[in-house]
């Protein structure tokens, strides 16, 4: 059997990835297009002809109607042919994107967890939800690089306090958000290690004024130095807003603290039906206020380190998520 995969942004591309090459370890045909957060492989007449001579098509969810306009319109011809779709959500609240709904019903969703697949049920009856898991988390609790490698890497000594700020694909509320780290980074006595989204198409040189201002309490760190997933265990903590490293962070049990701007209450609010993180509401992120000014050395994280136990465990055996999505695409 052919497949064809089309993602835009990195986390779903990620996903897709993996569950192609298991497919064609099972001995069928995929055709990718998967552009990992930068320009999509392929021409329009190739995802076309891709999709035309394909009886699957599974897509990503992306985070705009911008970049998800691909995504549409691979749905909208496979749809328009009678074959079957496949939508695969990698985070919270994807479901409730408002340019995807009204190509929903009919298809079949993968979703994170059987928590998120049931809010889905709910407001998609004509959908097919079946909650397989997001592959890529499963990986969050084998992290490649030991402490030790990543701060020698990034030149810092064990006795440096280091706070990871993982950035978004949106220049102003970066600006928002990268402010108010650097801020808590200099209360906590701390160094913010700025972390640039892959998607995220501003001149780094924009971010680096920020940075300029701050003495050593800052530093942005370009994707294609470190990633910010990579850093992660070299880290004391992270200050995020709605980012997917949250989510791996607290897969590692690294203490993860989310900042919202109004800006970045109404980028969730668009992107998920709600201005309420996940991750705040299930008590395993602590959610700092809005003139929050203190440091992080005063809080206590122990009741959220719990709920990150509770709500994130290790898979009971790797590859679960693919296998199941394989097993409903193949069967």
């Amino acid at each position: 059997m052919k497949v064809t995969l089309i993602a835009q942004d990195m986390a779903p591309s990620q996903a897709l990835q993996l569950l192609a090459t298991a497919l064609e370890a099972a001995g069928h045909i995929t055709s990718k297009f998967l552009a990992h957060g930068k320009q999509l492989p392929g021409t329009p007449d190739q995802h076309s002809e891709a999709i035309r001579s394909s009886p699957v098509l599974v897509v990503g969810m992306s985070s705009s109607m911008e970049l998800a306009r691909i995504e549409i319109e691979a749905v909208q011809l496979a749809l328009s042919l009678g074959q079957r779709v496949y939508f695969f959500a990698d985070t919270f609240g994807v479901h409730n994107r408002p340019w995807l709904q009204g190509l929903l019903p009919g298809t079949t969703l993968f979703h994170i967890s059987e928590a998120q697949a049931e809010e889905a049920r709910s407001a998609l009856p004509d959908t097919w939800v079946i909650a397989t898991g997001n592959p890529m988390w499963e990986t969050f609790f084998h992290p490649q690089l030991t402490p030790s490698q990543v701060r020698d890497y990034l030149n810092y000594t064990d006795d440096t306090r280091l706070i990871l700020v993982p950035g978004g694909k949106s220049e102003p509320v970066n600006i928002f958000h990268f402010t108010k780290a650097i801020d808590v980074a200099k209360a906590t006595g701390a160094v913010a290690l700025i972390s640039l989204h892959p998607g995220d198409k501003t001149k780094p040189e924009v971010y680096q004024h920020l940075v300029s201002e701050s003495g050593l309490s800052a530093r942005v760190i370009p994707n294609t130095l470190m990633s910010g997933s990579a850093m992660l265990p070299g880290v004391d903590w992270v200050v995020e807003s709605a980012s997917g490293v949250g989510i791996e962070a607290a897969c590692q049990r690294i203490p993860v603290f989310t900042w919202f701007s109004p800006a970045a209450k109404a980028r969730l609010k668009e992107a998920t039906g709600s201005d309420e993180w996940p991750l705040c509401t299930a008590g395993v992120s602590h959610l700092l206020p809005e003139d929050f000014t203190g440091s992080l050395m005063e809080i206590d994280y122990a009741p959220c380190l719990q709920h990150a136990c509770e709500l994130f465990q290790p898979p009971e055996k790797p590859g679960a998520a693919i296998e199941k999505m394989v097993k409903e695409i193949t069967t």
